[in-house]
């Protein structure tokens, strides 16, 4: 017998003396009772645990929801509060009045692109004249002008936009009524004060369900008063309903107190009436029974919808099972006041855990049965010899490759230690060729890396750069516009903006051909960065032939310095342009500037400023420069 092998085992005969259970059963038994009662107390534990799982998930999950939609209504419905006060700032001052049209156009083409979010821009006068900007469905994203005017006003002239945001090609004539009976119009507080309107529909588009929200104010024209509203989609607040993530089996919808719908995360809230027309469905008509049975059991509440003052909870039993329903009261300053519902079936939540305990039983069933193969099999053949093998095999995993092996007296764990030393041997060589490998993927992945960054680089570049005049582009000068507006709030100084407009730029192209005009606007925008002097200000290419400046720290009479070297700098190039009445290439400048505390809400406000100046340059014959003034200035 060789001497590194174990002696024998001495083994007792069957009719040996001495009684007792063989070793393999009795520990193959105990592992398995020990086990069996881990996995049955583990399984009450997971279940008893799984059930407020459930109602704490529940009402996590809704309690986001609910939270997601106010937030979202929230910042919805403040986008028409800011809109109405600017359309409200420019009638009071007289800059746009119901006879001058074509201003009125410009201020409502500049916030249906400033207020993306708001589908429709009214202005009806007293005197029934009407002009509206905005989307004529919920299916275009085309946006039209629209008007009516004496001596026809019940008739609404649809047009398209053209170039450079003025009034395009007419579309169509629609049968309008007389819009001071529309609830966006005849539903505004005679307080002055801004409210919102019941919900209607559009009366040359019915199919259209929309919610108003207006302010009654003096115009610039004695005796005429205005009414300036915009109009939101309820489409739209479905859409945000239906893209909410949330369980697979939940609704959420918005109702009014009478009980009619606002919006729901799987549509149907209107119906087809006989004919061309439509109605708005109440929730207990849904098309989907889920919401139709939440809205049956908030019915039946005390007090009804009207009677839920704040947040309920409510759970109750359906065809498919228990439901958890949480609705919460949603007001405004401005009247609305509306009923948020969450509606999620006990499935959605009970599924993942359901599907785990009945894993765990198998798990469990498994374990059982293996525990006991594997006790029989290691209390008789390998418990010690595969405990040093053990050893070896963690002295490999540690990296070291030369630990010796231990020998044994079984023939297939011998056969094994061979293997294992073959596959330590295998391993070693690997290892090193791993290494080997590694060190030239490191090498070109820097490599890579720094051509990536230099790449990224330039095109970061490139994203902030008008490809033709090689100045800002809008997205940098949008940046730099909202960083600066911020910094000027914070350290109190003036913040001067400037918008451009190169002076009868579409006759120029006409006469002397598009490539002849881009190489005016390359030579202005030349110009333009020349005379800027500080590194902190910035000119950019806003748009078509507009340019604009951002003058920091910089006041009004210094910017008119600025723009006078500019006008100076223009024509001293006299670049001829016989379409001009100047017979050269001018521009025209509009500056606005804003000082602490001078009441600019925003950069929106600043921006309408430059323009309405710009506008007013250009109504005094272009080749000049206007202030914007506020009311009772009077600057030039």
């Amino acid at each position: 017998m060789n001497a590194a092998e174990p002696p024998p085992v001495q083994t007792r005969s069957p009719g040996a003396a001495g009684g007792g259970y063989p070793l393999a059963l009795w520990f193959a038994s105990t592992v398995s009772l020990l086990l069996a009662v881990v996995i049955g107390v583990l399984g009450w534990v997971s279940w008893h645990n799984s059930q407020r799982a459930v109602v704490d998930l529940a009402t996590q999950l809704q309690s986001r929801t609910g939270e997601q939609v106010e937030e979202h209504l929230r910042s919805y419905l403040d986008a028409p509060t800011r809109a109405i006060d600017l359309m409200a700032a420019a009638l009071h001052a007289g800059v746009v009045t119901p006879d001058k049209p074509e201003s009125a156009r410009r201020l409502l083409l500049r916030l249906v692109r400033l207020y993306p979010e708001i589908a429709y821009f009214n202005i009806g006068a007293s005197d029934r004249s009407f002009i509206g900007a905005g989307r004529a469905d919920t299916a275009s994203r085309e946006v039209v002008i629209e008007e009516a005017h004496a001596p026809d006003p019940e008739v609404l002239h649809q047009y398209a936009v053209g170039p450079g945001g003025t009034r395009g090609e007419h579309l169509r004539d629609l049968d309008f009524g007389d819009f001071r009976e529309q609830a966006w119009y005849a539903e505004v507080p005679a307080s002055g004060r801004a409210g919102w309107s019941s919900v209607y529909h559009w009366t040359e588009n019915p199919s259209v369900v929309v919610i108003g929200f207006g302010r009654s104010v003096e115009t610039g024209m004695p005796g005429t008063r205005a009414v300036v509203g915009v109009d939101l989609f309820l489409h739209d607040i479905g859409d945000y309903l239906a893209g909410l993530e949330s369980s697979p089996g939940s609704r959420v919808f918005i109702v009014e107190q009478n009980g009619l719908l606002i919006g729901s995360s799987h549509g149907g809230t209107l119906r087809q009436l006989p004919g061309a027309g439509v109605e708005r469905l109440p929730a207990t008509q849904s098309p989907d029974a889920l919401i139709r049975g939440a809205a049956l059991e908030l019915a039946g509440v005390e007090g009804g919808l009207r009677g839920i003052d704040d947040t309920l909870q409510l759970p109750f039993d359906a065809a498919l099972g228990r439901i958890w329903l949480r609705a919460s009261r949603w007001r405004d300053a401005h009247g609305l006041d509306w009923l948020i519902v969450v509606v999620a079936p006990q499935k959605d939540f009970t599924g993942v855990i359901d599907a785990g305990m009945r894993d765990l039983m198998l798990i469990g069933v498994l374990l059982l049965v293996l525990s006991l193969c594997a006790a029989w099999l290691m209390t008789r053949y390998l418990a010690r010899p595969v405990q040093r093998l053990e050893l070896a095999a963690r002295a490999l995993a540690t990296g070291d490759f030369d630990a010796p092996l231990p020998r044994s007296w079984s023939r297939e764990l011998e056969s094994l230690a061979h293997a294992f030393d073959e596959m330590r041997r295998r391993l070693r060589a690997a290892f090193r060729e791993v290494e080997s490998v590694q060190q030239e993927l490191e090498r070109r992945v820097e490599q890579r890396t720094v051509e990536l960054r230099v790449a990224n680089d330039e095109l970061e570049r490139l994203s902030l750069q008008d490809g033709l005049t090689g100045l800002a582009n809008r997205r940098r000068f949008d940046a730099t516009l909202g960083e600066e507006w911020q910094r000027a709030r914070r350290s109190g100084k003036p913040f001067t903006l400037v918008m451009c407009d190169i002076d009868f730029f579409k006759a120029y192209n006409d006469r002397y051909g598009h490539a002849r005009g881009d190489e005016i606007l390359v030579r202005v925008a030349r110009v333009l960065q020349a005379e800027l002097r500080r590194a902190t200000d910035l000119a950019a290419r806003y748009g078509g032939e507009e340019y604009a400046l951002i003058l920091p720290d910089t006041g009004a009479e210094d910017a008119r310095g600025v723009v006078e070297q500019i006008r100076r700098g223009l024509g001293a190039l006299a670049l001829a342009h016989e379409g001009s009445p100047f017979g050269c290439v001018t521009a025209s400048f509009g500056i606005a500037c804003h000082l602490p505390h001078d009441g600019m809400s925003g950069v929106e406000e600043l921006l309408i400023a430059a323009d309405q100046a710009l506008y007013r340059a250009k109504a005094a014959g272009r080749n000049a420069l206007m202030m914007h003034s506020r009311p009772g200035e009077n600057t030039p």
